[in-house]
């Protein structure tokens, strides 16, 4: 569980719909992409649930669940450009610029991403290994099933 209610909370962010979700102690884990609906994990199975956030409160949750562990978002924080390549999850396009990787990791934030086709991305540009930092290997068996569909069968 990444995200709780508290008292001192926003009641924007804490709705009567949004509440219940995150008590659920069946719930695992709480996916919201601004504007366009909101995925919880329980049991191992991911299902729909009837709720739609602004960008603004799932900026808010983020900013309410990164300052705990001595983190912050910083919209006004100065980039670099990357020193190589990076394929982000919002238009699976590669980007270099400073400014492509703040919008990038913006739209990430709000809305979904095309993981699959980021990753389809960097197979096409020869990227044959892929290694997940994390716990468990849920993202590299999915890089794999990604990409071992055929070009004519990807969405």
């Amino acid at each position: 569980r990444h995200t709780r209610c508290s008292r001192d909370w926003s009641s924007d962010v804490c709705s009567s719909d949004l509440e219940p979700v995150l008590a659920d102690p069946e719930v695992t884990e709480v996916m919201v992409n601004a504007g366009s609906g909101c995925w919880v994990e329980r049991r191992g199975v991911l299902e729909a649930v009837p709720l739609t956030l602004s960008e603004r409160e799932v900026l808010l949750i983020v900013e309410r669940s990164i300052t705990p562990l001595g983190l912050r978002l910083d919209l006004a924080a100065p980039m670099v450009d990357a020193a190589t390549p990076v394929v982000g999850n919002a238009k699976a396009e590669v980007v270099r610029t400073a400014d492509e990787l703040r919008a990038e990791l913006l739209q990430g934030l709000v809305q979904p991403v095309l993981w699959a086709k980021s990753v389809q991305t960097m197979a096409a540009a020869g990227v044959d290994t892929y290694v997940e930092v994390g716990p468990g290997r849920v993202l590299t068996g999915l890089a794999a099933w990604a990409t071992s569909i055929p070009p004519r069968c990807r969405s």
